[in-house]
């Protein structure tokens, strides 16, 4: 599967927040990885994160931890990137 986080930081790598990945069917997540947010590792700018901070359509909290592939799978889900 298309790993579209990864694909997404690398865009964005000069900026510390990152703008919202937006899918093909108009869904839109904050997906955040930096020492001030909850991923690992929990470090800015890292080659690979294995889970990462998303703030979702559906959330008040942000879900501190998902595995990068639940987040890639989301995404594909919904038709890919926009």
């Amino acid at each position: 599967m298309r790993d579209y986080v990864h694909e997404h930081f690398e865009k964005y790598k000069q900026e510390p927040v990152k703008p919202q990945i937006v899918c093909a069917d108009g869904t839109a997540y904050s997906v955040q990885a930096s020492v001030g947010h909850y991923c690992s590792p929990r470090e800015n700018a890292a080659d690979k994160y294995y889970t990462v901070e998303v703030w979702g359509p559906f959330t008040r909290e942000p879900e501190g931890w998902v595995p990068v592939r639940n987040v890639n799978r989301r995404i594909h889900d919904r038709g890919g990137l926009k």
